[in-house]
């Protein structure tokens, strides 16, 4: 099974990225034109800080979604996450739980032999949350 990044949810952040980086940099142009170096150089980091995330979201998140590049995908054997290009044998999972702190955000978390836990953020893969971890405790079960 292959779940794919999330476009919609990656339109938005895009356009939010955008805003942020144009207002941040009409600031910066701004104080600078009016003569005000003072605010300049406050708001220069904040800049830096915006063009730094752009481009980590961009590359990592919203430029793979549009390429429609796969972000969870499990078979009979394991399953693979690939924002952290981490994998997880079936054998592995003792136990599978789901958290949730907004409407977008769905953690379904996976708790390994080792004692150690693997988290999966649904927010970025496209589909229903809840099918999603339907798919993924129907596999662990069935291995």
């Amino acid at each position: 099974m292959k779940y794919y990044y999330s476009r919609n949810f990656s339109f938005i952040a895009a356009i939010f990225i955008a805003f942020l980086l144009s207002l941040f940099c009409y600031m910066l142009v701004d104080s600078i034109v009016k003569s005000m170096y003072k605010w300049a150089l406050i708001i220069s980091p904040f800049v830096l800080v915006v063009i730094w995330g752009s481009y980590y979201f961009m590359r990592n998140f919203i430029l793979r979604a549009f390429r429609n590049e796969i972000i969870l995908e499990f078979d009979e054997t394991k399953l693979t996450y690939y924002i952290t290009n981490e994998f997880v044998y079936w054998d592995d999972i003792i136990d599978i739980n789901t958290s949730s702190s907004s409407k977008n955000d769905f953690l379904i978390l996976l708790k390994l032999s080792d004692e150690s836990e693997l988290g999966i953020s649904t927010k970025w893969i496209s589909g229903d949350h809840n099918k999603i971890y339907d798919q993924i405790v129907n596999y662990w079960e069935n291995s």
